[in-house]
Order: C-alpha cells, then structure tokens, then sequence
C-alpha cells in the first residue's frame, strides 16, 4: 500500500537531501521530474489512500521515518506543515 511512499523517502529523503534541493518541496518536485508518470501517480495515490483512512501524525510519522527509513523528517514538518496538511496542498503533481 505504501511501498512508492518508502521509495520517495527511502531514495529522496536520505541525510544530504538538502544539498540537492533547498527545501524538502524542491525535493518531492525533483521527484515528479525524475520519475515516470506512473510512478508518480502510484505515490499520489498511495497518499490519498492512506489520508482516505484518517491516519494519525503519529502513524504518518512512523511510516515514513520507520518503515521509509528517511534521515529526515516528512516533508513539512520543519515549516509546522501536517501529514494531512501537506498531502492536501497537492505535493506538486502537477507531473513534468
């Protein structure tokens, strides 16, 4: 259900991600740029699968720290952005 979510922050979001994009939504738009449209459609996807079940900020935040293994928080949480909050702003899928 969520393994394209593991990938974004697996592969996106490791330690030096700020070297390669200034904010972590520089980072989710290199990824739409990047990836196939598929792919990115599976990651939209995913995300308004897993809101659609009201998931918690804690359970957000295990996801992707635990089960993405980020090295980083989830997009937004420096800026005091929500899980939810940052899946509702469209996370840039507007596609290449």
């Amino acid at each position: 259900m969520t393994e394209t979510l593991v990938y974004l922050a697996r592969c996106y979001f490791h330690q030096d991600y700020d070297l390669l994009a200034p904010t972590p939504l520089g980072m989710v738009e290199s990824f739409v740029a990047n990836e196939c449209q598929d792919t990115v459609n599976n990651l939209l996807n995913e995300i308004n699968e897993l809101f659609a079940t009201r998931v918690s900020e804690d359970e957000a935040e295990t996801l992707w720290m635990r089960r993405g293994n980020s090295s980083t928080s989830r997009p937004g949480s420096q800026e005091s952005v929500t899980s939810s909050g940052w899946r509702r702003s469209g996370m840039c899928f507007s596609g290449p």
